[in-house]
């Protein structure tokens, strides 16, 4: 099953550097040159594969970790100003 993240920029977004943690499983995302402007860092989500997604900024980047039930696949797509993590997809997007 195919869960989606989808993430809101002021403009079109960079693909981010992206990895994989066995464990715990995790996803990490990396965004050099953007500072988040969310109210607070983790959120809840209600995925099969996936439990909370916490989002950290300092440096001049920012850093995405979605904290996974189990390692799966994912991959990164834009959609106008939006990038979208498709969680348990074919494939990486490095």
């Amino acid at each position: 099953m195919k869960e989606l993240i989808r993430l809101k920029f002021d403009d079109v977004p960079a693909t981010p550097k992206g990895y994989t943690i066995e464990k715990p499983a995790r996803v990490v995302l990396d965004f050099p040159g953007v500072e988040s402007g969310l109210a607070k860092k983790k959120f809840p989500v209600s995925f099969d594969v996936a439990s909370s997604v916490v989002v950290l900024s300092s440096g001049g980047r920012t850093r995405m970790i979605v904290n996974l039930n189990k390692l799966v696949a994912y991959k990164t797509s834009t959609d106008g100003n939006d990038l979208v993590v498709e969680m348990g997809s074919a494939g990486n997007s490095d």
